[in-house]
């Protein structure tokens, strides 16, 4: 293949392609990528290079998905690249494809619940940051777009047209390279253990607050600067979580600071660790959304006993097991722990009595001390997740509440 004749083909598929620029199909979105078509001189010129034919019937790998390849696909890049950028950056760009070994790309959570101001690498690769620092041109255009005026519907029909917009505070993603670039057949997925580390980073993100992270949309696609971008397909998911939520808790410094190091330990639990967490973990996550006490006292109820009773053989005297648990677990001296043990106490009073008549506590307990207690219970549980983690697993109980020192339990070491 001579680089002159492709560079004359290339040229003219340009200019044939801004001839036909103004062209959509009636119902596309403005959003959508142009239509570009592909001549069958620049076809003919390009397939003389076997680097390029080989291309046909093999498999674009991007980690999340794998979607049918060909030249035609790599020559409409080309003339994308070339149309943006010029001829000669647009054969550059191709050789540079061709050279590859991997695809760059990116996966995004949209997070609803929690909001930033700043980016935080989180862990090794992983960040957290506004909508607006998330490096996808994909997503910030679609941003801009939607922050442009639009006509409102008339009130009669806004209950029919107007669904409560849903405003994701801040995003998750990491950048990753899918090798091989190219496959010929797909390939044989193995079974996963662990959810990808950027969902289980999400996870524990509940503790930061803690508040109530939810994957409100997350999509792999991608890196922006990679030569195909836009002309291959993306992979996109919706929420994993039952209940909504409607404001977003924006995280300090101080509590992305120390969510890093928990965030760390988390990721390097043994696989039995995390799975044990995880009930807590939602259950927090779900009793931080609700506004009604008695929905909270349940579900915080629930992420705290799946914590302090998690290794208890005996139904005997639960409650007082789970008052003496949280306080060793988390009591600072004696007299930390006798306030723990006062306030574990209500709290497992009040997820009891919400269980068995529908309120949270006898109509004499005032609201504002109901409330107060719930809301320490909120950080007392994501107090002993963090306590666990760091630690490498749930204690050994009968030392810990004799006072001993923490000691991981046996179960957590099989």
């Amino acid at each position: 293949m001579s680089r002159t004749t492709l560079k004359t083909a290339l040229a003219q598929a340009v200019a044939r392609n801004a001839d036909h620029s103004q062209f959509r199909f009636e119902n596309s979105h403005p959003l959508e990528p142009a239509i570009i078509h592909v001549p069958d001189e620049l076809l003919i010129e390009a397939c003389r290079d076997p680097n390029i034919t080989r291309l046909d019937q093999l498999i674009f790998n991007q980690g999340t998905m794998a979607a049918t390849f060909g030249v035609t696909f790599l020559l409409r890049a080309l003339i994308g690249q070339a149309t943006e950028h010029g001829i000669d950056h647009a054969i550059a760009s191709m050789d540079q494809f061709l050279a590859a070994e991997s695809n760059r790309c990116i996966d995004v959570l949209l997070l609803e619940g929690v909001s930033v101001r700043e980016t935080t690498e989180i862990v090794s690769g992983i960040f957290l940051c506004p909508l607006s620092a998330v490096p996808s041109s994909t997503l910030q255009t679609y941003l801009r777009f939607r922050g442009t005026p639009r006509p409102v519907p008339p009130f009669s029909m806004s209950h029919l047209l107007d669904e409560e917009e849903r405003k994701p505070g801040a995003a998750l993603y990491s950048l990753r390279e899918a090798t091989p670039k190219l496959i010929d057949k797909l390939p044989t997925f193995p079974h996963i253990v662990d959810a990808p580390k950027i969902y289980q980073v999400a996870d524990i993100l509940t503790v930061a607050g803690p508040s109530s992270p939810v994957v409100f949309k997350s999509y792999s696609e991608l890196a922006d600067g990679e030569f195909m971008k836009g002309h291959v397909g993306f992979s996109w998911g919706r929420a994993r979580n039952e209940t909504r939520v409607f404001t977003n808790r924006e995280l300090s410094s101080e509590e992305l600071d120390e969510l890093r190091g928990v965030a760390e330990d988390y990721l390097s639990l043994k696989p039995e660790v995390k799975k044990k967490l995880w009930v807590p973990l939602h259950r927090l996550n779900e009793a931080v959304k609700h506004q009604d006490s008695v929905d909270r006292a349940l579900d915080l109820g629930i992420a705290l006993e799946s914590l302090l009773l998690a290794h208890q053989p005996s139904k005997e005297q639960l409650s007082l097991q789970f008052r003496l648990r949280g306080a060793w677990l988390l009591g600072r001296d004696g007299q930390h722990r006798t306030e723990l043990f006062d306030t574990f106490n209500k709290l497992y009073s009040y997820r009891s009595f919400a269980a068995h008549s529908g309120a949270v506590a006898p109509t004499k307990t005032p609201a504002e001390e109901v409330k107060k207690t719930l809301e320490s219970g909120l950080e007392l549980c994501g107090q002993a997740i963090c306590k666990i983690v760091k630690e490498g697993g749930f204690p050994e109980w009968d030392r810990l509440v004799v006072g001993a020192t923490y000691r991981v339990g046996e179960d957590d070491d099989l």
